[in-house]
Order: C-alpha cells, then structure tokens, then sequence
C-alpha cells in the first residue's frame, strides 16, 4: 500500500459536498500539483483518492506520493504547507475558473473514483 501525504482543498462545503464537482474540481488541481508545489522531482505523484473516513462518509482527496528517490521528503513540508500551498492557488485561480475546467472534465466522477479507489489507477507494487 502507498504512503500518501493527504492534501485536502478547502473546495468541499464551496461546492456543497456535492462528490461529482468535487472530483472533477481536484482532478483541476492534480493537474497543476507540479506547478503549485514547485519541485522538479518528476518521480512525484499526484492521486485522486477514496478516503475512508472512520468518523463520517468516505470522501474524494489527492494523494501525494513520494518514492524514496524523489528529492521531494516528507520533512521538506509538513502536510499543513502542501495544503497551505494548494488553498492560496485556489484562491488565486478563482473557484469559478476551476468549475469551468471541471465542466470539461468527462472521464472520472465519484462513482467511478469510489470503483477504483486511486485515480489514476497505478499498480501498488510498493
């Protein structure tokens, strides 16, 4: 199983909890990860993920992984600053310019995101 470092946009109660929207919306972020974090490592990878929620319903996030080559490491960002990062690009995009791409967004929602629990799917050999 993967180690991810969870990062969880502050979009849920924007878009009214509503998991369709949501997933496509952080479909609109794991597409830009590289650019809002700024690191080089091309051995990082960004996730769509189930999260399973002990306390509540499962919900969507974004999965950070990080392989033990990347020069990306968990001590460089605390899971606050990632999250920290990705909250000041949504702010600056703009929700409605992420809504609109999400719009775009054909191929994953939630019902399938739930079917395959990491999106894209990946072998988990690790």
């Amino acid at each position: 199983m993967r180690n991810y470092t969870l990062i969880e946009p502050e979009i849920y109660s924007t878009l009214n909890w509503n998991l369709d929207l949501i997933v496509k919306c952080l479909e609109v972020i794991r597409s830009q990860m590289p650019q809002i974090i700024s690191e080089d490592s091309a051995s990082i990878e960004y996730d769509l993920l189930v999260v399973h929620n002990p306390h509540g319903p499962a919900y969507p996030g974004i999965g950070m992984y990080c392989p033990e080559k990347a020069t990306f490491t968990r001590e460089r960002y605390e899971s606050f600053e990632i999250n920290t990062k990705i909250n000041d690009w949504v702010q600056q995009t703009g929700i409605t310019t992420i809504l609109a791409k999400a719009c775009e967004i054909e191929y994953i929602d939630w019902q399938q995101l739930t079917r395959l629990q990491t999106y894209p799917t990946c072998v988990q050999a690790d």
